[in-house]
């Protein structure tokens, strides 16, 4: 019976992150081009002078910089071990605590923060969404996404969204929401 559960949390979160994505993906706009990979990339002047497109550019020549694994640990109680970069996302896995946490981002090339908070909150799991004040960024949520802790910001251009899960009973989608606002809060005091 265990097993079934763990496949059923398995495929909850697989179908959460899909879910997530095409909508950061939808909330990009078509301002900028994109390269052989399709990662979009900006060429206005106006980010290029506030450090916007910096914070962009760095993210995606090194995704798992964004987000340190010590401090995920520090947060969560969890030893997070591993980390695996993708284009457009950092994957942090704990073998000891099978636990994991992805953060997904994209440039918000220009669109409206707040039309991509509200977005991204239509795929709310209905109740679960709260907006958040977060010191140094231009919108914030938190919500579950088919009973995946989520949590969204945006900022100096750029929207990430963290994901998380463990297979853990003993820590509650509750208390996994909270630690991804604190660790998206560490995340963007660091860049400050």
């Amino acid at each position: 019976m265990l097993s079934i559960d763990r496949a059923r949390k398995v495929l909850r979160t697989l179908l959460a992150v899909l879910a997530v994505v095409t909508l950061i993906a939808a909330c990009s706009s078509d301002k900028g081009t994109k390269d052989a990979k399709g990662a979009a990339s900006t060429t206005s002047s106006t980010q290029d002078r506030s450090g916007q497109s910096r914070l962009t550019k760095a993210v995606a020549k090194d995704p798992c910089a964004l987000l340190q694994r010590a401090d995920l640990s520090k947060v969560t109680g969890i030893s997070f071990d591993r980390s695996d970069p993708g284009v457009g996302y950092c994957a942090y896995t704990s073998t000891q605590g099978l636990a994991a946490i992805t953060l997904h981002y994209t440039s918000l090339d220009g669109a409206d923060p707040t039309v991509a908070i509200d977005q991204t909150m239509t795929s709310c799991d209905p109740g679960s969404a709260t907006r958040l004040q977060v010191p140094g960024a231009q919108g914030a949520y938190r919500c579950t996404v088919k009973g995946v802790a989520s949590v969204g910001v945006t900022g100096s251009g750029v929207f990430a969204v963290l994901l998380g899960a463990t297979l853990r009973t003993d820590v509650p989608t509750s208390r996994i929401l909270d630690d991804l606002a604190t660790i998206m809060e560490h995340a963007l005091a660091a860049q400050s």
